[in-house]
C-alpha cells in the first residue's frame, strides 16, 4: 500500500511539472508543437486543428472552450421573422466566456458591416466596391432625416467632379418619378405631376431649428407620361417679404412658352405686369423699335416713309387718251404704304374760255408699261385732277395704297393721261417732274 501510494504521488507530479513537445524533445512550455521546418517555411501539414462548427447555438461547457466557426452564421435569437435582433458571427476561432455566456471571437472584427456590394447580401470589403444601404444616410449628423442628410458647419460645400474627354458627357443630377411601388407595379405619371426640384430654405425659429422656404426650382409633368411622350416644365417660386411660402413666380412650358407671374403663357413670352427695359439709350417719349433682324433699341417715334424720285416730267396733249411715263418713280421695301402725290398742272396761260382738262395719274410696275400696278390696293387705282381755263395753275392730289408682297425692294412708275377736256385744245407743260417745286411724291408704312 505504501508503494502504491509513492507510485500515485510521483506520476501526480511529474504531470504536474512535465512539458509535452510535439516535434521537438526539449518542449519549451506546457505543450510546444513544432512545423516540420521549425523557424522555417510553412508546409501544408504544419497547425493545429481545434473542432470545427457552422452555428454556436449551443452555450459551451467550460470558460475558453476553444472552436472554430467554419462559415458565416446568423443567430436570429428565436425570432426567425423579426430580423433587427439578428447577430452576425463572421467564421473564425471562437472561445466560450462564462461571464459573458457567450461564444467570443479571437482576431475577428464583428460588427456588422452596414453596406453591402450592389445586388447582394455580401457585406462590403473594398473601397473600390459599388455598395448599397437599406438606411438613412447621415454626413455630419447621427441623426438623417432624409434618404442622404449632410449637414456641415463652417466646412466646404458639396463638391462634384467629373474626369471625361467627351464633349457630350456631363455631370448630371438625375431625379427619377414614378407612381407605384418599387418592384412591384410602378405606374406612368399623372398631368402636373412634381418630379423634384431645389429648395432654399431659411431658419425662422432658431430655438426649434425650424426653417421655411425662401426660393425654389421645381419640374412638374405637363400631359399624362407614356413611352412616347415625357413631357413637362420648370417653375421658378420665391417667398414674399413679410411670408413664409413661396410663390410661383416664371414657368417655362413644354413648348418653350415663358410665362412671367403666369402660369400660362399664351405666347413664346408671356408678362403679366409691367415691364422696364434698359441699354443706355432709353429716355422719355422714346420707343422700343426693332431693326431687320428683330433686335430692338430705344428711339424716338419716327414716321417709316419712303420720298420718291421726280423726273424730267412729261408734256401731255388733250388728246392723249393712254398713259404717258413721266420719268418719276418711288422705291418701296416690302409691306404696304400709302402713296401720297402732290403735282402741279399747267398749261401756260388762262384762256377763260370755261374750258376745262381732267388728268388722270397712277403708277405702273415698270418703265414701260402703261396700266395700273397689279400691288394697288382696293377700287381706287387713279389720282386725278382738273385744271380750268380760269386758272394758270391747278393742283393734283391724292393718295394710292401699295401692297409690295415681294422679298425685296421694288419700283413702281408714274405714269398720267387718260385725258377728258371739254372746250380746250390745251397741252399741259412738264407735268409730273422736276419743272414744279410744288411735285413730290411720298410713301408711308401701314402695316
Amino acid at each position: 500500500m505504501r508503494f502504491l501510494n509513492s507510485l500515485i504521488l510521483f506520476f501526480s507530479t511529474t504531470v504536474a511539472i512535465s512539458q509535452v513537445g510535439i516535434g521537438t524533445d526539449t518542449p519549451e512550455s506546457s505543450l510546444d508543437i513544432r512545423a516540420q521546418n521549425h523557424l522555417g517555411v510553412v508546409s501544408a501539414q504544419d497547425g493545429v486543428l481545434v473542432p470545427k462548427v457552422i452555428d454556436l447555438s449551443t452555450a459551451g461547457s467550460i470558460n475558453g472552450q476553444l472552436i472554430f466557426l467554419n462559415v458565416n452564421w446568423i443567430d436570429d435569437n428565436g425570432t426567425v421573422s423579426n430580423t433587427a435582433d439578428d447577430i452576425t458571427y463572421i467564421a473564425g476561432f471562437y472561445y466560450w466566456n462564462t461571464v459573458s455566456s457567450l461564444w467570443t471571437p479571437i482576431g475577428v472584427d464583428t460588427t456588422i458591416e452596414p453596406w453591402y456590394v450592389a445586388n447582394t447580401t455580401s457585406p462590403a470589403a473594398s473601397n473600390t466596391d459599388n455598395i448599397y444601404t437599406s438606411g438613412q444616410v447621415g454626413i455630419g449628423t447621427n441623426n438623417p432625416l432624409g434618404a442622404l442628410h449632410i449637414t456641415t458647419t463652417n466646412s466646404r460645400d458639396v463638391l462634384m467632379f467629373r474626369f471625361i474627354d467627351s464633349p457630350g458627357d456631363d455631370l448630371d443630377i438625375d431625379l427619377f418619378r414614378s407612381r407605384g411601388t418599387l418592384g412591384g407595379s410602378p405606374s406612368l405619371l399623372l398631368d402636373n405631376t412634381r418630379l423634384g426640384g431645389l429648395r432654399g430654405q431659411s431658419l425662422t425659429v432658431p430655438s426649434s431649428y425650424t426653417f421655411r422656404p425662401t426660393a425654389e426650382i421645381y419640374f412638374q409633368t405637363e400631359g399624362v407620361s407614356s413611352s412616347t411622350s415625357s413631357a413637362g416644365e420648370i417653375n421658378f417660386a420665391t417667398t414674399p417679404v413679410g411670408a413664409t411660402s413661396v410663390i410661383d413666380r416664371m414657368t417655362i412650358k413644354a413648348n418653350g412658352a415663358v410665362g412671367i407671374n403666369t402660369q400660362d403663357p399664351q405666347e413664346t413670352l408671356h408678362i403679366d405686369g409691367s415691364v422696364r427695359i434698359e441699354d443706355g439709350n432709353e429716355a422719355a417719349g422714346k420707343v422700343l423699335t426693332s431693326d431687320a433682324n428683330g433686335t430692338g433699341t430705344w428711339e424716338y417715334p419716327s414716321i417709316d416713309n419712303v420720298i420718291g424720285t421726280l423726273g424730267a416730267g412729261v408734256n401731255i396733249p388733250y388728246t392723249t387718251t393712254g398713259y404717258l411715263q413721266t420719268g418719276s418713280t418711288i422705291t418701296i421695301p416690302p409691306g404696304k404704304f400709302v402713296i401720297n402725290v402732290s403735282m402741279l398742272i399747267s398749261d401756260g396761260n388762262r384762256s377763260n374760255d370755261n374750258s376745262n382738262f381732267w388728268l388722270r395719274t397712277t403708277f405702273a410696275d415698270s418703265n414701260t408699261a402703261t396700266t395700273p400696278s397689279v400691288d394697288i390696293l382696293g377700287s381706287g387705282l387713279l389720282i386725278s385732277g382738273n385744271h380750268d381755263s380760269n386758272a394758270v395753275y391747278s393742283i393734283l392730289a391724292g393718295v394710292i395704297i401699295i401692297n409690295n408682297t415681294s422679298s425685296s425692294d421694288k419700283t413702281y412708275y408714274y405714269i398720267a393721261g387718260a385725258c377728258e377736256v371739254y372746250n380746250s385744245t390745251d397741252t399741259l407743260s412738264n407735268f409730273g417732274g422736276t419743272a414744279w417745286s410744288e411735285n413730290n411724291i411720298i410713301a408711308y408704312r401701314i402695316d
